[in-house]
């Protein structure tokens, strides 16, 4: 099993929104599949722009054996603890889920990540047990609550 990281560009805006559009997937991000003009505003604003920057920290499609899986994200977030932090987070389609994908997703971030020498985190939504306990085997550990999107939220750190 081949996982490639690849960041997105501006041709892979329909990758995207397969996987923000997608009720499966969003329920335990949002409750929800997202609208058409958020995934468009997301895309414009925030994906595209961060990509724009050519660092480690971006949007990655995530591919296996050459096959779009879903994407991975790696972003700086100073609000959570009053410091610079880089969060992981991880969108896989259903068709990839409980085989073993989503850990190795998770390893090539953190590696990734600790590039920068920042605390790692990621949040997930309160509901959602399976991310919460992959988190746990990736060595992260349960750190706060936050609001995530109008729901409660916890926040993981990274062990050292």
């Amino acid at each position: 099993m081949t996982i490639h990281l690849a960041l997105f560009d501006e041709q892979d805006y329909s990758l995207f929104a397969q996987v923000l559009k997608n009720p499966q997937v969003m329920k335990n991000i949002t409750g929800h599949a997202i609208d058409d003009d958020s995934v468009q505003k997301a895309w414009e604003n925030r994906l595209m722009p961060t990509n724009a920057k050519n660092e480690v920290a971006g949007y990655y499609k995530l591919l296996l054996d050459g096959n779009y899986i879903g994407y991975g994200k790696l972003s700086f977030d100073d609000v959570v603890f009053d410091k610079p932090c880089i969060e992981i987070g991880y969108f896989l389609l259903p068709e990839f889920w409980g085989r073993g994908i989503g850990y190795q997703v998770g390893l090539r971030l953190i590696s990734l990540a600790h590039q920068y020498g920042y605390p790692i985190i990621a949040t997930v939504s309160q509901e959602n047990g399976v991310s919460k306990k992959l988190l746990g085997k990736l060595n992260f550990c349960f750190d706060k609550m936050i609001e995530l999107d109008g729901k409660m939220g916890e926040v993981w750190v990274l062990k050292d």
